[in-house]
């Protein structure tokens, strides 16, 4: 009672990205390779893990969408979902999620890892689709993302869907 935290508050931001050259690790050698392996198997369980990144802004593929408010001053458990919703600003390869932070230290001041903002120890976090989708402009994308904390580490789940005018909509 009486203390300070610090941080007070989280707010957390994910946007959608194209970035072939962080997806790669997340293909080869799993769906391409120069030694004629199968690894096929093992690609499924690769791409249920996230990664540290550094993202540009013109990477974005839409606006980037609050997913979460941490307020560490009156936070009653550990896991986090959200609903998050974009309709694509322009084509592109969709390769994954980005998520980043901005931090509310104390009243009027904190820091952000935000794409485009100065490097800091902290990168953004790097959540990738089960296989790159094409989006055209204008297609509705909506994914669902959570943080679960189990023993002393958060276990992460995301689902995307993406609906365009030319089907129903592809789950990926």
């Amino acid at each position: 009672p009486g203390g300070v935290s610090i941080p007070q508050r989280d707010l957390l931001w994910a946007a959608l990205i194209e970035d072939s050259n962080l997806y790669r690790p997340y293909r080869e050698p799993w769906l391409e390779n120069d030694y004629g392996l199968d690894l096929r198997a093992g690609q499924p369980l690769v791409v249920n893990t996230w990664r540290n990144a550094s993202i540009k802004p013109e990477q974005l593929l839409a606006a980037p969408q609050r997913w979460a408010t941490l307020d560490y001053r009156s936070i009653e458990q550990p896991d986090v979902t959200g609903e998050l919703a974009w309709t694509a600003a322009r084509a592109g390869t969709a390769h994954g999620l980005v998520v980043w932070f901005d931090a509310e230290l104390t009243d009027g001041i904190g820091f952000s890892n935000a794409p485009g903002e100065p490097e800091l120890i902290y990168g953004q976090a790097f959540f990738p689709l089960q296989a790159p989708v094409e989006l055209t402009e204008g297609d509705d994308i909506s994914v669902t993302l959570r943080a679960d904390l189990v023993d002393d580490d958060y276990v992460w789940q995301w689902s995307t869907r993406v609906k365009s005018a030319s089907d129903a909509g592809r789950a990926t």
